[in-house]
């Protein structure tokens, strides 16, 4: 029997998430996701209309940090899910909370798929502070001043923090929200445009920020070098009325370009 491991059971979830039209519209998919000041890191996470975080057990794997990372997700997270290999489905449902969806690895006529077996619950996150630790505090301040709130860079997070718990939740909320499907569209058109039928480990990759920057810029003594070819773009006269246009993106990434970069993201 094949044993599978974490990255065989991301890409089975993500398939799964795809077919079931999770990833459409602005959501974004995000691999490997920092949580609570890099103490943790989400296995998969789907910021749509709200954040929503995967956690896997494989086959390999086993429970014993499973409360501790669950405990952590539920405070940073709207949802939380488990996907997990049918060993550990019984003990999982005893040990999380009823809010935390549990997903079954199963396999039918030859196909891997999830099934479940606890529907979960959504319940936006409350705290300011938890919700904003995922964005810059350069974006922070830059928020808060849209929003009227006078702020700077003296500002200490916690600091920040309670001037933007002064703002309605839908707002905060829409910030953080903005902050990381911008910072990870193009990480997600890159890995939706190379991935074929279904997907496989190398398309991973595709998902990284430091790997798809490792590919065009070069890092020297700490300052970012410009990958060959990106300071002569012209502007693209590819016209499609379904491109994204993510020269500004790419500029938050060390990369500044003469015009539009334009990417067709592929149906599927």
């Amino acid at each position: 029997m094949t044993t599978l491991k974490e990255n065989d059971y991301k890409c089975i979830t993500i398939d799964w998430l795809l077919r079931k039209g999770e990833l459409q519209g602005d959501a974004v998919l995000i691999n490997e996701l920092p949580v609570d000041n890099f103490s943790r890191r989400a296995d998969i996470v789907v910021a749509n209309g709200k954040l929503h975080a995967f956690e896997i057990k494989s086959d390999v794997d086993s429970l014993v940090r499973l409360q501790g990372q669950i405990d952590t997700y539920l405070k940073f997270f709207d949802k939380v899910t488990l996907v997990c290999s049918p060993r550990f489905s019984k003990k999982a449902m005893e040990l999380l909370p009823i809010s935390v969806e549990i997903l079954e690895l199963v396999k039918k006529n030859g196909e891997y798929s999830l099934k479940y077996k606890r529907r979960g619950r959504t319940k936006l996150v409350s705290s300011t502070k938890d919700y904003l630790s995922f964005v810059t505090k350069r974006f922070l301040i830059q928020f808060l001043r849209e929003n009227g709130i006078n702020s700077n860079i003296k500002d200490s997070h916690f600091t920040l923090y309670q001037k933007a718990a002064l703002l309605p939740k839908p707002v905060w909320r829409e910030a953080t929200l903005t902050y990381l499907k911008e910072k990870y569209q193009i990480t997600f058109v890159n890995f939706i445009n190379a991935r074929k039928s279904t997907t496989s480990d190398s398309d991973l990759n595709n998902l990284s920020l430091q790997k798809l920057a490792d590919k065009d810029i070069c890092i020297d003594d700490g300052k970012i070098n410009h990958g060959k070819g990106w300071e002569d773009w012209v502007p693209s006269a590819l016209e499609h009325s379904g491109a994204v246009d993510i020269s500004a993106k790419m500029s938050n990434h060390g990369f500044v370009t003469k015009g539009p970069v334009l990417l067709i993201p592929r149906a599927y």
